[in-house]
């Protein structure tokens, strides 16, 4: 791996963290719903994991991506990606993630 790829994927790892911290965090505050009190920090929360998410899946799809296709990687049993039973595949695009 070049030096540049290299500090993305330290930089994804990261993401990766936090973003289990701001997981946690909505999690705690979805959970005190439907007390009027929490909605506001519940939807704060949301909105924070939302920009988390978006500045992730940005980095993975500007610098990890080009990536894969050039190597045409595809993903296998079991990894993202890869449908699980009763669920489309994306032929279009190998590298989608099939949500249940």
């Amino acid at each position: 791996l070049d030096d540049a790829l290299d500090h993305v994927i330290d930089t994804l790892l990261a993401q990766h963290d936090d973003l289990d911290g701001t997981i946690t965090e909505v999690e705690e505050m979805l959970s005190l719903l439907p007390s009027a009190e929490a909605a506001g920090p519940a939807a704060l929360a949301c909105e924070d994991l939302a920009a988390a998410l978006e500045a992730h899946l940005d980095l993975e799809e500007e610098h990890l991506v080009p990536v894969l296709r050039a190597t045409n990687f595809e993903p296998g049993p079991g990894e993202p990606g890869e449908p699980q039973d009763g669920q489309q595949q994306h032929h279009d695009n190998p590298l989608a993630f099939v949500m249940p």
